[in-house]
């Protein structure tokens, strides 16, 4: 995952609260898709499940075009990881 050390470095800057604020959805659906690669179902429903209840949820807009531009990254990888389980179904 080559995102998660520039979400991780954007993260870490204590100065910047609305970036972690922002920052944190994107960790949470690289962790889901994380788990989406290890699980051991032929079809892993709770990772799917929760992946598609991240993209869900509303995503507050950054200012940082970097970090939008990354955010929207992680997004589309989550959008792909989920078309390519829904074409096994």
């Amino acid at each position: 995952m080559a995102a998660m050390p520039a979400l991780l470095a954007m993260a870490s800057d204590p100065a910047r609260e609305l970036r972690r604020r922002l920052v944190r959805p994107a960790e949470e659906a690289l962790e889901r898709l994380d788990a989406l690669d290890h699980a051991d179902e032929a079809m892993p429903v709770a990772a799917l499940a929760a992946l598609r209840g991240w993209l869900e949820e509303p995503r507050d807009p950054a200012d940082d075009a970097a970090l939008r531009a990354l955010m929207d990254e992680v997004e589309l990888r989550a959008r792909v990881e989920l078309a390519k389980y829904d074409r096994r179904v």
